[in-house]
């Protein structure tokens, strides 16, 4: 629809432009209908320029219209064209100046008064220097047509006049706004056209064979057109982000002066003629240098100004490369920059730097909209300004972080307890009330030798230990020195390697599971192990709650599943190939709260054991109380769908919840591991071995197997077998061991020696084996 609209106004304006040339009066017509188009487009359509620079540039082409009136009218009347010299010429000679005011009105950006001096004397060169051409040109003219002096000054009117309008054109577009330009370029095109128009005219007037319907009037009316067009091109739009004008290319400032090159060579030509200068063209040339003069002024002034105006843009630009625009506050580069600056400056005393995360800020973006939490984050900034000591300085890193440091001699700790009052009342947002909770990490940097990326990376270690330790709705603060920071470092070392762990470091080992009844091995617990390449051995109590906290847990417990089933399913075969199969023979296997969280999870559990060709009761998953606190209804689902495979379920740690009777109910579980503390307590406390007994006896009740936990002394053994436990595990029997060397006992069938009574046993049972290896010593065994 667009490109026939367009398709449309070309044809018409093509129709208007070869419609000049059929008749005087047609000429004339179609060039006064359309200055009337242009004056209707650009006041009530066109919305590039201005309002007084509307009104200005309709005015110049309502005196073009009054001109063109005029001329008709003369034609009319007589059947002649007007004369040179005629009141339709100096009407027309208005158009000049009131276009011209019109451009220079052109709304854009401020400036210093130069400039538009500037594009005055530009105008001012270009026409003295083209006048002196045509003057010259057209005396020669007038000598031999008779020309009267008035006719003359009328005909070099026109395009002087226009070349004026042009000139400030082509100064006025480098600094104008971006929307305007297409508007101006369309404008330069059709005043170019004009200008060509009067050049011709001139010279036809004078020379006599001028017509309304010659080339001129032609060349006229294409520049009419495209004048009565340009506004289109300009239409403001509303999304439009106004910019700071760019100075004058070189080109576009010498641009004014290329109209000496002509007048240059005219004097040339003259001098080698031996001809001399009239007073008139004496008079343009004075004038001319004048202006070139003023120019050269004009030019100085405004490139300082153009250098005041970038050191200013420069020095802004810096200051917003170092500012937060949300809270005002430096950010992360002025905090080093100025972090550095006092730990060199400062001689006898530290630095203080403390690190703050808004705890669950998250949550209120979520919830309330991000609107509500920038009004949150620009009250905390406040409180943080009021509350840092004086001299500190106060960042914000991004996000929810936020930094202070400050040069003290009373060490971190004040720094910390200062910033704490930060966050004692809830931030006030409209009528709504937040509390607001941070985890404050603060360390010291001494001054002698101290390093500010080293002073930061120190911080982050604390606030991430404070983040770490931190109770719920409540701020805390980790001061970390020395020997402390070292360990955190360590801390977040195993965390960001577990955020994309590499399962070649990892292994199984397994903690045999003893039958009470005649000692053998049954099964075994699988226990994940990590051999780091730089801090050696690693034990579960040291990772697994960084992986929860990364989200690693879910992938490290699918590698230690179907590394278990991997292994067990190569025991089985091992011992049917010996002649000699296994019936009884179980592994299990921990799981974590995000695994169970995970409605998908039996289905992975059903394609292990199909993998490995494992019938679904030799496989126990070990669930402990507190993990199925988490999300109670996919837990149920999650285990039922587990239960409907043949998997096994066991609760670990039993005893240790908080409400196990709940899970026996609502779980089918087959297996509960009665946790160490109650097992290793067991023979010196009566208490504890009445609970146990009750444990016993509600397991046998219900028909479910025992499992005693962390079994040391063959005096727990006893207590334990006595109250009627089926299955026991501990250092009693044998540390966790290898995969070999535990398949080993299990194709083996090997038992271990119970004992009857404590003295017999006591004789019987072997010295508990230490591992086959030192574990910093094992090579990370295959996996896949």
């Amino acid at each position: 629809m667009l490109l026939t609209r367009r398709a449309l106004v070309a044809c018409a304006a093509l129709v208007s432009v070869l419609a000049v040339t059929l008749s005087p009066a047609v000429s004339y017509g179609i060039r006064s209908g359309t200055a009337v188009l242009a004056v209707v487009v650009l006041l009530r359509i066109g919305q590039a320029p201005g309002r007084t620079s509307r009104v200005l540039l309709a005015a110049a082409l309502l005196v073009g219209i009054v001109s063109g009136v005029l001329a008709t009218a003369h034609l009319v009347l007589t059947g002649h064209p007007s004369p040179p010299g005629g009141a339709a010429d100096w009407v027309y000679l208005c158009y000049g100046p009131l276009a011209a005011a019109g451009l220079l009105a052109l709304p854009r950006h401020p400036t210093e008064a130069p400039w538009r001096l500037m594009a005055l004397t530009d105008a001012v060169i270009a026409v003295t220097a083209l006048g002196f051409v045509l003057s010259g040109l057209m005396l020669d003219m007038a000598r031999t047509s008779g020309a009267t002096l008035v006719a003359r000054a009328a005909a070099l009117g026109y395009p002087l006049g226009s070349v004026f309008v042009l000139a400030v054109l082509v100064a006025v577009l480098p600094r104008a706004q971006e929307d305007l330009r297409p508007f101006l370029r369309a404008a330069g095109t059709g005043l170019a056209l004009l200008t060509l128009s009067d050049v011709g005219y001139a010279v036809a007037t004078l020379d006599g064979w001028y017509a309304p319907t010659s080339w001129p009037a032609v060349a006229s009316q294409a520049g009419l057109v495209l004048v009565a067009l340009a506004p289109l091109q300009g239409r403001r739009a509303a999304h439009l982000v106004e910019r700071e004008p760019e100075a004058p290319s070189l080109l576009e400032m010498a641009a004014p002066l290329l109209t000496l090159v002509p007048s240059s060579l005219y004097v040339v030509i003259m001098l080698a003629r031996g001809e001399p200068l009239s007073r008139v063209q004496m008079a343009l040339v004075t004038i001319t240098a004048a202006a070139v003069v003023a120019r050269g002024l004009l030019t100085g002034a405004d490139q300082r100004h153009n250098m005041a105006r970038l050191k200013k843009r420069e020095g802004e630009a810096l200051g917003a490369a170092r500012r937060d625009p949300l809270t005002g506050l430096g950010n992360r580069t002025a905090l080093y920059e100025e972090l550095a600056a006092l730990l060199e400056r400062t001689t006898g005393a530290g630095v203080a730097l403390a690190l703050l995360d808004l705890d669950d800020f998250k949550d209120i973006n979520d919830t309330q909209g991000h609107a509500t939490g920038d009004a949150v984050l620009t009250e905390v900034a406040a409180r943080l300004r009021q509350a840092a000591p004086p001299g500190a300085v106060v960042a914000r890193l991004g996000g929810d972080e936020f930094a202070v440091c400050v040069p003290t001699t009373h060490g971190p700790t004040p720094l910390g307890e200062a910033l704490l009052g930060a966050f004692r009342s809830p931030v006030q947002v409209g009528i709504r009330a937040f509390t607001v909770t941070a985890s404050i990490g603060v360390v010291m940097a001494d001054a002698d030798g101290a390093d500010a990326a080293l002073a930061l990376s120190h911080v982050d270690l604390a606030m991430y230990e404070a983040k770490s330790g931190k109770e719920p709705q409540r701020s805390s603060v980790v001061v970390l020195k020395g020997r402390e920071r070292e360990q955190a470092a360590g801390r977040v070392q195993l965390r960001d390697d577990l955020s994309r762990p590499d399962l070649s470091q990892f292994h199984l080992v397994y903690e045999p599971l003893v039958d009470l009844r005649h000692g053998r091995v049954v099964g075994a617990e699988a226990l994940l192990r990590w051999e780091h390449p730089e801090l050696g051995s690693i034990g579960p109590t040291q990772f697994i709650a960084l992986a929860e906290q990364v989200g690693a847990i879910a992938e490290l417990g699918e590698f230690a599943l179907r590394t278990a089933a991997r292994d067990l399913a190569g025991w089985l075969r091992e011992a049917e190939q010996l002649g000699a199969p296994i019936e009884v023979a179980s592994v299990g296997v921990n799981l974590s709260p995000r695994q169970l969280g995970l409605p998908h999870f039996p289905e992975l559990v059903r394609s292990v054991l199909e993998e490995h060709g494992l019938e679904p009761h030799r496989l126990v998953l070990e669930i402990t109380e507190e993990a199925l606190l988490d999300d109670w209804e996919t837990a149920v689902n999650v285990v039922q769908g587990l239960r409907a495979l043949g998997v096994a379920i066991a609760v670990d740690d039993f005893g240790t919840g908080y409400s196990s009777l709940r899970y026996l109910r609502r779980f089918d579980v087959s297996t509960v591991k009665v946790d160490r503390e109650f097992t290793q307590a067991v023979v010196d406390e009566p208490r504890t071995r009445s609970l146990v007994a009750s444990v016993m006896d509600m397991v046998h009740s219900l028909d479910l197997y025992s499992v005693a936990e962390g079994i040391e002394t063959l005096d727990q053994l006893l207590v334990m077998r006595a109250l009627g436990c089926h299955f026991a595990q501990g250092y009693l029997f044998d540390k966790p061991m290898l995969g070999d060397a535990f398949g080993a006992l299990l194709v083996g069938r090997h038992r271990y020696p119970l004992g009857a009574h404590p003295q017999e046993a006591a004789q019987a049972l072997p010295v508990p084996r230490e591992e086959v290896r030192p574990a910093t010593a094992v090579s990370p065994r295959k996996t896949g």
